[in-house]
């Protein structure tokens, strides 16, 4: 939400929407078309939640539509097909990750060679970089803080990866294997990373700083 105004996605006469409606009266104030609708046994529809920074709507559609758009009217600011820009693979249960925006980047989990992790310019939907191979998750990148150092953690099927969120690179990784990683990370103090799977949960600690981090689990398998 932001003010008077409640944004989703939704599917409607088999095409997938961003909506916009007033949480004051439920109104409907603006729609726009996303992508045909993705269909799959365990449910139809789109999977992640669009986020709201400033007068931009980002979104990003279960088969790989990502767009910003103006949220006083829908108008599209930009739009990209992520199956043409890195060749995402659309999962089984499609793609599920809600747009995380910091400052001028965006970041997602997707899919196709090199590019389970991707960030996107706010500003015009250019690709800045591609990392991790591999089988995406169904979670959604977390961004958290390690000796004065931004650290962005995406999950895939099998792993947990620690990124420089500026470029990409790979800073620690650690293996997470329950079938599929769908919670979002979340970090607590002093580099605590709580980290739930499919069946089970673990606790991660991440250690470094001047952008070498090295990670160690806690607990896990509870």
């Amino acid at each position: 939400t932001s003010g008077d105004r409640l944004v989703t996605m939704v599917v409607e006469g088999g095409r997938e929407k961003v909506l916009c409606v007033s949480v004051v009266d439920g109104k409907r104030l603006w729609e726009s078309d996303s992508d045909a609708e993705f269909r799959e046994g365990a449910g139809n529809g789109p999977r992640g939640t669009p986020t709201i920074v400033g007068n931009r709507v980002y979104s990003h559609g279960a088969m790989g539509i990502v767009q910003c758009l103006d949220l006083a009217s829908g108008r599209p600011v930009w739009r990209v097909d992520l199956k043409d820009a890195v060749g995402a693979k659309v999962p089984q249960w499609g793609l599920a990750s809600s747009p995380l925006v910091q400052g001028t980047r965006l970041f997602l989990i997707s899919g196709g060679p090199g590019a389970c992790a991707v960030a996107m310019d706010t500003r015009t939907g250019r690709v800045l970089w591609r990392s991790v191979d591999g089988d995406p998750s169904y979670s959604t990148p977390s961004i958290g803080e390690v000796g004065g150092w931004k650290n962005l953690v995406v999950l895939t099927r099998e792993a947990a990866f620690g990124l420089a969120p500026e470029t990409g690179r790979v800073q620690w990784q650690f293996p997470v294997t329950d079938d599929h990683n769908i919670p979002t990370p979340v970090w607590g103090e002093a580099g605590q990373l709580f980290l739930a799977g499919n069946r089970s949960g673990r606790l991660l600690k991440i250690s470094g700083g001047l952008g070498r981090l090295s990670v160690e689990e806690v607990y896990g398998e509870r």
